[in-house]
């Protein structure tokens, strides 16, 4: 088989990998049994109203963050070391208090939601004032609460809430840790009711699609079971059927592409984890249809005498996906980045190219460089299909010899040419098999720009962003062109359609790969300049 079978080969897998996206996506939004069912209705919760004279505004070294005195809920966050845009000047949040798509995060003592929590200052400053914010709290019927927050490193919030029950009877409570959030959606000019899996918490985009193809990011909620360290809830799991299970040592978290925002409660307990999902109209004019969810984790209920206290506390993290602050968090939490069905060469391919950019700091010449240890892996193996390829050119004319004289005996014709190959040692597989076996490291690469947040906004050369597509399409043309000189040294096609086929795939690619993320267009180019700098070499030595 010769090379530009092979080439064929490889694009049938691409449009496979296209069609596997699709599926993936279908399979997400088909309902998966759960151990219990959570809540689904059609009844709309009122959305909390946020007042701007109960808001707290934080200033810590990495975010700025918005505490509503009301719950003590945190309803908002801005990165401050991430952008929107590459050259805006707006923050990427996590959570927001966006009116149109609200998404809040809880920890506490139920009982506090209500509550309007008193605080020291207005705007808190950690340089200036430490790292701890103390709020407090009274119920009518006596009993104490008080929130303290602590903003750590890596984008960590430590929640304590501590009651003191000061009322003459007993108290009942459970600690809990919870994350709200709905869209409200303009239905002027659509026909049909939103999808559940089109939900986006916090936003209204839909920014994990990306691509040609297509392709996507996981953007929904995820769990931990202590026999299944990460498990995804979609949004259509929750509208559908929903979860209601208990956890020990858990988290969750709500996955949106490139950032992550997750409670980890206190460990060595045993909770409720329950979602809950509400859809439906505003009103009857039908103007604006409404999402929202809830999925919370509740700690067993605690009686507690007059004149005792408890406590409970969580960690909240609110920031970029990154491997080693997440798994340091919690166990399982650094699965969340989503590398797709070969995440365990995404990770290794990561892993080559950190480490390469922590020496070189420039992410395009990891790409680069990994490349090339990619390449070194499988250089005998290439050597090997040289080999076959050179034999089928140098055989060519008696391939040619066989299919005339067998034309009309398709029988005869295969067992004449296992024959010749047999006797010239000739493997008619040879030629594809390397392509073949980089289609699993292509996916992976993929995956990895996609989804590394490293990347995300980092410029190489002429290319502004390598998780984008170059958009100037310099790169999918001389990719292209290099796929042009790659086919014209490979052996010569005997049947006429296959050589046509050839000379086209090169237009194709250049098409496909105008829309693919630019540091996967990287790795392609380098891989291609170095497979036909090994295919010359190869020839100079066989003359």
């Amino acid at each position: 088989m010769n090379s530009r079978k092979a080439l064929i080969y490889f694009a049938l897998a691409l449009l496979s990998f296209s069609l596997y996206s699709s599926w993936d996506q279908f399979q997400k939004k088909s309902p998966q049994q759960q151990e219990g069912a959570g809540v689904v209705t059609s009844s709309l919760n009122k959305a909390p109203e946020v007042k701007v004279k109960n808001v707290i505004k934080v200033e810590t070294p990495q975010q700025r963050i918005y505490i509503d005195k009301k719950g003590g809920r945190v309803i908002r966050n801005e990165l401050k070391d991430y952008k929107v845009n590459k050259n805006g000047k707006t923050n990427v949040h996590v959570l927001t208090s966006n009116p149109k798509a609200p998404f809040y995060a809880s920890s506490g003592i139920t009982g506090d939601s209500d509550l309007l929590y008193s605080a020291p200052v207005k705007v808190f400053d950690t340089k200036k004032s430490g790292k701890r914010l103390v709020l407090k709290a009274r119920s009518v019927n006596g009993v104490e609460y008080q929130k303290t927050f602590e903003f750590l490193e890596n984008y960590q919030i430590k929640v304590s809430t501590k009651i003191s029950n000061n009322s003459a009877k007993e108290w009942y409570g459970q600690g809990y840790v919870d994350f709200s959030g709905s869209n409200f959606i303009n239905m002027k000019g659509k026909s049909s009711e939103p999808e559940a899996n089109d939900f986006n918490a916090g936003s209204l985009s839909r920014e994990h699609k990306s691509g040609f193809f297509g392709t996507t990011t996981y953007v929904g909620a995820a769990y931990y079971k202590e026999d299944s360290p990460y498990n995804k809830l979609t949004y259509n799991q929750m509208s559908t059927k929903g979860i209601n299970l208990k956890v020990k040592n858990s988290w969750i978290a709500i996955q949106k592409r490139y950032f992550l925002a997750a409670l980890v409660p206190q460990k060595d307990q045993t909770y409720d984890l329950v979602s809950q999902w509400n859809s439906g109209y505003v009103s009857n004019n039908k103007k604006e249809y409404v999402q929202q969810f809830n999925i919370r984790m509740l700690a067993p209920t605690q009686t507690i005498s007059p004149g005792e206290s408890t406590s409970f506390s969580s960690t909240l993290y609110t920031g970029p996906e990154v491997a080693k602050d997440l798994a340091a968090l919690s166990p399982g939490l650094d699965k969340t980045i989503d590398y797709g069905m070969l995440w365990f060469i995404s990770e290794v391919i990561f892993w080559v190219m950190d480490h390469i950019h922590s020496v070189i700091k420039n992410w395009g010449i990891s790409i680069i460089l990994t490349t090339f240890i990619i390449k070194l892996l499988f250089y005998r193996l290439q050597e090997k299909s040289n080999e076959s390829m050179a034999k089928l050119k140098k055989f060519g004319p008696m391939i040619e010899e066989i299919q005339s004289k067998y034309e009309d005996d398709p029988e005869a014709k295969n067992k004449a040419m296992l024959d010749l190959y047999k006797k010239e040692k000739i493997n008619p597989l040879g030629g594809c098999l390397p392509l073949l076996i980089q289609i699993p490291f292509f996916i992976s690469l993929m995956h990895v720009v996609m989804e590394a947040v490293q990347i995300r906004h980092k410029a190489f050369l002429w290319i502004p962003d390598l998780a984008s597509y170059d958009p100037y399409y310099i790169l999918p043309l001389i990719l292209g062109a290099s796929m042009l000189v790659q086919t014209r040294m490979t052996p010569t096609s005997t049947d006429p359609a296959q050589a046509k086929m050839a000379y086209l795939l090169p237009v194709v690619f250049t098409a496909l790969f105008s829309q693919v993320p630019a540091g996967v267009g990287i790795y392609f180019f380098t891989n291609t300049v170095l497979t036909v700098l090994q295919q010359y070499r190869s020839s100079i030595r066989q003359r």
